[in-house]
């Protein structure tokens, strides 16, 4: 009969629950590593078990690097900048800055608005600020925070209110001042400048002017310039303006204490108007001639007043002031200045 032999042998107890090359999220660096060594030792075989340890190492080492890139690597900041309609803008600057950090990155908007900034640093205080040229507010935001590889912000511009802007400028007894040619000028947004000349009736307009505060100016010997003026294009109200000019005239002579005369001697004469925070001043230069001789011609009543800076070479100069009440005090004046 054929020997029949029977071989029993106990195999090793296995938890089927368990997977050993799986690691849950709450493991630590530490124990993903000694687990890997675990479930290496179960290793196909012709494998060499001396490369092991080192393989695993590797893949965790890399594992690890690829986690602390979104911290160490540079930012991307991407978006658009529109209005509240939809409407894309390009062609404007947008800048980012961290305060802390002393960066500064910058950029301009293309046709459909989009922008991008590279190679950010990750920081938390950024601001990032647009400064349109066209009717729109400065945009700022402030403390943002950037830490993402792959970061987007998009920019909603709020539009100025803009309307037509009308005036009239007048003497000091209320006739219009026509052909004078003034230089209108925004203060709260990027200084626009335009070019108007009052009518026949001393008026002027000046269209698709933003809203908040401008100030009026005129150029030459005789300037004048208004300010602390307000536009609002949904009041409809006229600026109107009243400039020093009549039908006074105001000569003088300047002497020394001797009754030498000063010629060349510059002579400015000042009015000034304040009116609920508006501030009208008329400034007007001459210089006297070899006999010291000064003139002032087409003045409006008031308190005027006169600045006299005499001088002689390298050797002596003095600055006298004095209040004159144009259309009431002489228009005659003898300026003595003391070179003692």
């Amino acid at each position: 009969m054929p020997l029949i032999v029977l071989v029993f042998f106990n195999p090793p107890s296995v938890d089927r629950h368990s997977q050993p090359n799986q690691l849950g999220s709450g493991f630590s660096d530490t124990e993903r590593l000694e687990a890997n060594q675990v479930g290496s030792q179960n290793m196909q075989p012709g494998k060499d078990k001396q490369e092991a340890p080192q393989t695993i190492q590797s893949q965790v080492a890399t594992e690890l690097s690829r986690e602390n890139a979104t911290t160490n690597d540079n930012v991307t900041l991407s978006g658009w900048v529109g209005t509240e309609f939809g409407e894309f803008v390009g062609g404007e600057t947008v800048v980012l800055h961290s305060p802390s950090q002393k960066t500064h990155y910058s950029t301009v908007t293309g046709v459909s608005g989009e922008y991008k900034l590279i190679h950010i640093k990750p920081g938390w205080d950024y601001i990032l600020k647009v400064y349109p040229q066209g009717p729109f507010n400065s945009y700022t935001k402030t403390q943002l925070k950037l830490s993402a590889a792959q970061e987007m912000q998009n920019i909603i511009l709020e539009p100025i209110p803009l309307g037509t802007l009308t005036g009239r400028i007048a003497d000091p007894y209320d006739r219009p001042v026509t052909g004078i040619e003034l230089l209108v000028t925004t203060v709260e947004k990027e200084y626009r400048t335009t070019n108007v000349v009052t009518d026949a009736n001393g008026d002027f307009s000046v269209t698709e002017f933003p809203k908040g505060k401008f100030q009026v100016a005129t150029r030459g010997q005789h300037t004048i310039k208004a300010t602390g003026l307000i536009f609002d294009p949904g009041t409809h109200v006229p600026v109107i303006l009243t400039i020093d000019l009549g039908p006074f005239s105001l000569k003088g002579d300047i002497y020394d204490e001797s009754g030498q005369t000063f010629d060349g001697a510059d002579v400015i004469l000042i009015r000034a108007l304040h009116d609920n925070g508006t501030s009208m001043r008329s400034i007007r230069k001459v210089s006297a001639n070899a006999r010291g001789e000064f003139r002032f011609t087409g003045l409006g009543p008031g308190k005027h007043e006169l600045i006299v800076s005499a001088w002689r070479r390298d050797t002596f100069k003095k600055t006298i002031r004095k209040t004159i009440n144009v259309g009431v005090d002489s228009g005659e004046l003898m300026v003595v200045v003391n070179t003692l």
